[in-house]
């Protein structure tokens, strides 16, 4: 191989470390499995130290599936071991004369690739995960997660906040006599499974918040509500507003009613009639119908003291069917409040 290239040797994660710290190199080859620090360690390092160059991962693996996992990730190009010196050399000419197919994305190394590689190893470890000075720790026994530690969490829920937290410093420590305790028995594949589900969820959330905030700035989200309302026979007007009675959106037939007036006082009835129901021992309201000489007005919360919405109404209307819109609206929009 002197022909095309010059190599050094390594017995050891630390090793390798000096003299990468001392040399550049534009292809490092580690095994996983190796005595005291693996290569998850050297790995790990070279993350640190935002490593541009390429990494072959030599694996005794006779698990197809557990090889194709890592594949996976997307950050190594992976060879199962035994294989001939041959066919070794021409890998390392082919990786070595493509441009950047093989440079290692260090954003896909994160946390719970670092889990899915010593679960696959079977490894028993101590993860220590520094999040901008707060330190947490994951404790694995044989590949399994057993306990999690965080800030003021513990368990399950210290895990979701570590595997949550983005641009973390990993490090992986021995054990030395530690007696942990065990709070997660979930077997790994489900118990990861289900991070992964609520965090999409999570995010999905945040981003359905985000969106309505936007359209509820723009009144869009709203226009549904109104729409079914104008069907009604007998409608007049109707509005959405904030706990202060300020209209979000509104709608009116007449030219007489204004509804920015009517909910702030709308909210002053509320008040009125929750403080009356609490003192008669009846609990506490959130729907307020009023009759006039020539109109009807019904109330209901959406969120108490955040959201309500109101409508306005001829006398001789079918209340009914505006307390079913009503409804199905204020369980559609009580979760973005």
């Amino acid at each position: 191989m002197s022909d095309f290239l010059s190599a050094d040797i390594c017995f050891s994660v630390d090793e390798a470390i000096k003299k990468i710290e001392k040399n550049k190199y534009d292809l490092i080859i580690t095994d996983i499995r190796m005595p005291e620090k693996s290569g998850i360690d050297l790995i790990l390092y070279l993350r640190k130290k935002s490593y541009m160059g390429k990494i072959i991962v030599m694996s005794a693996y006779s698990n197809e599936i557990d090889i194709k996992k890592i594949r996976s990730f997307g950050i190594l190009e992976i060879i199962s071991k035994p294989f001939k010196l041959d066919w070794f050399i021409k890998k390392l000419k082919a990786i070595l004369s493509e441009d950047e197919e093989n440079l290692v994305n260090f954003d896909s190394i994160d946390l719970l690739t670092v889990l899915q590689i010593i679960n696959i190893e079977r490894k028993s470890l101590i993860i220590k995960v520094n999040c901008k000075g707060q330190e947490g720790f994951i404790y694995t026994k044989n590949g399994e997660i057993i306990q999690a530690e965080f800030m003021n969490y513990e368990g399950k829920d210290a895990l979701m906040e570590l595997i949550q937290r983005k641009n973390a410093d990993i490090s992986l420590i021995g054990y030395k006599n530690q007696k942990i305790k065990t709070t997660i028995k979930t077997p790994f594949n489900e118990l990861i499974l289900t991070i992964v589900k609520n965090m999409d969820e999570q995010i999905n959330k945040n981003n359905n918040k985000e969106k309505f905030e936007e359209e509820k700035k723009e009144g869009k989200m709203f226009d549904e509500f109104f729409k079914e309302m104008e069907t009604i026979s007998g409608f007049v007007a109707a509005g959405i507003y904030d706990g202060s009675g300020k209209i979000l959106k509104s709608i009116s037939t007449s030219r007489d009613i204004t509804f920015e007036r009517v909910g702030k006082h709308a909210i002053k009835l509320y008040k009125a009639a929750r403080e009356v129901c609490e003192k008669m021992g009846i609990g506490t309201t959130n729907f307020i119908e009023t009759h006039t000489e020539n109109f009807t007005f019904v109330h209901t919360c959406i969120v108490p003291g955040k959201a309500a919405m109101g409508v306005l109404l001829k006398k001789n209307v079918n209340i009914g069917i505006v307390r079913f819109h009503m409804k199905k609206f204020v369980e559609a929009l009580q979760p973005q409040f």
